[in-house]
């Protein structure tokens, strides 16, 4: 998170016993995807993929002003931009007809080019054959938080 620029003047005395507040404005650089996963056996982690969902060495002036909502952020110097982002549990989880969940920070944009999808798959002893979801119209946004409910038990 990024906190809004924000000027503050001193108080004339600085002495003074009463609290002065200052209010900050924090802002999202990214969106969170959670995943609810039901079905059986473990998830030992899981795999979306977009397009330049994760940042390879990106700097972000976090000084520039802060853009619309759900726009993201302008990079700077950055190495590269991957369509992939992995999360690997320490621990595999077991799966049920209880969700898990497993969370996802992803740098905002959009689906599979040209497609409007993204590819999900999860890892369960080895990796499991992609599931496919539409991505959110105009593509993930800042600040966001997207849901995606995965039935492990239906792919094969």
């Amino acid at each position: 998170m990024v906190a809004t620029r924000v000027e503050v003047t001193s108080p004339n005395n600085t002495g003074q016993i009463t609290p002065t507040y200052v209010h900050l404005t924090y802002n999202h650089l990214f969106s969170i995807v959670q995943f609810n996963i039901t079905g059986s056996g473990n998830i030992g982690g899981i795999r979306l993929t977009g397009t330049n969902l994760a940042l390879g060495g990106a700097l972000i002036d976090i000084k520039q002003d802060t853009p619309t909502p759900g726009v993201a952020y302008t990079l700077a110097n950055y190495g590269s931009l991957s369509p992939t982002v992995t999360v690997n549990l320490a621990t595999p989880a077991p799966l049920s007809t209880t969700p898990t969940k497993v969370y996802m920070v992803i740098y905002p944009g959009t689906g599979i080019e040209g497609s409007g999808q993204c590819s999900i798959e999860y890892l369960n002893g080895t990796w499991r054959p992609a599931v496919y979801k539409d991505t959110p119209v105009g593509g993930f946004k800042r600040g966001q938080k997207y849901v995606v409910t995965i039935d492990a038990g239906a792919i094969n």
